[in-house]
């Protein structure tokens, strides 16, 4: 297999100016670009961009992909939401890094794995659903929801095998996690076992705390002529570093960002092992399922076989091998429906009819010898 490389990036706030569009173009004279995205396709070769610096002067979000075992994430940050003590705790062993600024309160979150091919279940993906998440993933990351910074450090834990790392206070709303999330968590690999393991611990978000209720506070202690500043500010200026300025200052007046946690003492082999527990149950829900609707499947077959036995003829008239064997199929369980004395009986004769419609037939007549409808020559 060659090797596939993909890179993209997404201006998310607003279009890029004239200035920054010349610094794009300067990082690959093969990428497509515009002023809302950059796209980078290659079978060999290496992207020799700046990504860090093409986030600082545009772009917001960007996704390298490739099919060797790179998967990174970026995200510029005008500001975070939470205080260090709270990001230190959602920390993973590896795998994140934060990129700080010279001047300002300006961060990059880099997720970049070590891994190599053989790391990821899925060494092929389709990305276009990721592309459209991140955006999304990074207004989670601006409203301080730390579900996000869960899901990367279980992401990043699993990948890298630390089966001792201590889970961090378990986030609300685990059990219900935006797509955005699912599409991240899909992209590392996380099964979903794993996360509903987690979502155990968690409280629902609907009945803890208002995660907003700090900034419902502060507005509603403004006045109508600050409240109708902050919205010309809105529609005039650059709206979000608008947005970052004022989250700032509702952190000042409020105090950070307190999503609802609860307490955990779990290490991420216990979250496997409750997993796998899962997984087991969930696996016996769905073979229960299954055998339910067989059931009631077969028993309607049993109460009106002549229906599956005029589908079959309509099956095999199409002539192709994909319908050959749907009919074949229908009359396995056509046979099942009507019970071991009746059901062969009646099925054989259908075949021995199809067989004398169809002499010259030699793919139908080996699709029903394939399924033990027709007798084969000793």
């Amino acid at each position: 297999m060659s090797e596939y490389q993909y890179v993209h990036f997404i201006a998310c706030d607003k279009p890029l100016d004239e200035n920054q569009l010349a610094y794009m173009r300067k990082q690959s004279s093969r990428a497509e670009i515009t002023r809302w995205d950059f796209t980078y396709e290659c079978h060999y070769g290496d992207f020799g961009g700046n990504a860090a610096e093409m986030l600082r002067r545009g772009y917001d979000v960007h996704l390298h992909y490739a099919s060797f075992g790179i998967r990174k994430l970026m995200f510029r940050l005008h500001d975070l939401p939470w205080d260090k003590k709270t990001l230190t705790r959602y920390m993973p062993e590896s795998g994140v890094t934060f990129h700080q600024d010279k001047t300002g309160p300006g961060v990059i979150l880099e997720i970049d794995p070590e891994s190599d091919a053989g790391t990821f279940y899925k060494q092929m993906i389709d990305l276009d659903p990721l592309q459209e998440a991140i955006p999304q993933i990074r207004a989670l990351l601006i409203s301080g929801d730390l579900r996000v910074l869960y899901v990367i450090w279980m992401a990043m834990n699993h990948l890298q095998g630390y089966e001792e790392a201590m889970e961090p206070p378990i986030p609300a709303g685990m059990s219900d996690l935006p797509e955005c999330l699912v599409e991240l968590s899909d992209f590392y690999d996380l099964d979903s076992d794993l996360l509903d393991a987690a979502a155990e611990g968690s409280p629902p978000l609907g009945t803890s705390a208002d995660p907003n209720a700090g900034t419902n506070a502060w507005l509603a202690r403004q006045t109508k002529d600050d409240l109708k500043e902050l919205a010309r500010r809105f529609l005039t200026e650059d709206p979000m570093r608008i947005r970052t300025e004022i989250l700032a200052r509702i952190r000042n007046d409020v105090g950070a960002v307190v999503w609802p946690t609860v307490k955990s003492s779990r290490t991420l082999q216990q979250l496997r092992e409750l997993g796998d527990q899962i997984e087991v149950r969930r696996t016996r829900k769905e073979t229960d399922a299954k055998q339910k609707a067989k059931l009631a499947r077969l028993k309607k077959i049993a109460a009106n076989p002549q229906k599956v036995i005029d589908e079959v003829e309509t099956l095999v008239s199409q002539c192709s091998s994909t319908s050959y064997t749907k009919a074949s199929q229908a009359l396995v369980e056509l046979s099942e429906a009507l019970g071991p004395i009746d059901g062969p009986p009646k099925v054989q004769a259908v075949a021995e009819s199809l067989r004398e419609k169809y002499p010259t037939g030699r793919t139908l007549l080996n699709t029903l010898k394939k399924f033990g409808l027709l007798p084969k020559k000793k």
